[in-house]
């Protein structure tokens, strides 16, 4: 298996991550797309993209214009079925480019959370990241490490099941 990880700044990037991948023996590059051009390999043709986190906001895309562009791969990824997995950041800017709205909340949301899949997360994206993995992940996956967030909070709010922009609720899965 070949893993993209997109990184936003150096003291951000793939950590606890790496160290599974290369258990699982996957290939991972590290792209750390806010200092680089486009990437030596076409993003699209790796079986899986983590995206991660960094001291910028979704909605910075002024002072970070390379945002706009990472939007873009990020929905055209999602189209393509890629699996994804975003990290702070990187779970708000796949979020977006899904079509949520992400915006700021009252409280931070610091550490590891446990999370689920619900019944309305059956979304074409999440079965083919389901797919794309060597074994199922669980809670003792990836150590359970607190972090500390210096950054406004954000939170994404979907009114429904996420799925690419451009396709409708009535499109066959």
């Amino acid at each position: 298996m070949r893993v993209l990880s997109i990184v936003h700044q150096q003291d951000a990037a793939t950590g606890v991550f790496a160290d599974e991948l290369a258990e699982r023996g996957a290939e991972l590059d590290e792209w750390v797309i806010s200092e680089a051009g486009p990437p030596d390999t076409a993003p699209h043709s790796y079986d899986a993209i983590l995206i991660f986190g960094g001291g910028m906001h979704v909605d910075q895309e002024s002072r970070h214009p390379w945002l706009r562009d990472e939007d873009e791969l990020l929905r055209d990824l999602a189209e393509r079925g890629i699996p994804m997995l975003g990290v702070c950041l990187g779970a708000q800017l796949i979020a977006k480019a899904l079509g949520a709205r992400v915006g700021a909340i009252p409280s931070p949301q610091i550490g590891w959370f446990d999370v689920e899949q619900t019944p309305d997360a059956s979304s074409r994206t999440c079965r083919a990241a389901s797919r794309a993995s060597s074994g199922t992940a669980t809670r003792s996956t990836f150590r359970r490490t607190p972090l500390r967030s210096r950054a406004t909070p954000f939170a994404c709010r979907l009114s429904a099941p996420a799925r690419p922009r451009g396709e409708s609720s009535s499109t066959p899965r």
